[in-house]
């Protein structure tokens, strides 16, 4: 990860009161969105595919009870080859 993990929980408790409904927001190559999927936690989760069809952009709102909630979603989906996160 290109970011330092404890200025982002940082800045996570300094913009919401936890527990919230967090919107996460990811780019991925279309033949990666499955695999998105499974990582991801139960929530309203949106997609919408490039003029290429070559990616595709998830937005997820779902609950979650802390800054450590959040990291951890986006800690599984690093994993995963060319995701961008917004």
């Amino acid at each position: 990860m290109s970011w330092s993990v404890d200025d982002f929980k940082e800045k996570l408790e300094n913009e919401y009161t936890f527990p919230v409904v967090y919107l996460f927001k990811f780019i991925v190559p279309l033949e990666k969105k499955e695999e998105l999927e499974k990582l991801l936690p139960v929530g309203e989760l949106s997609y919408r595919q490039s003029k290429t069809n070559k990616y595709v952009s998830a937005s997820l709102k779902t609950k979650v009870m802390n800054s450590e909630a959040v990291i951890a979603v986006y800690e599984k989906v690093y994993r995963i080859e060319g995701i961008i996160a917004l």
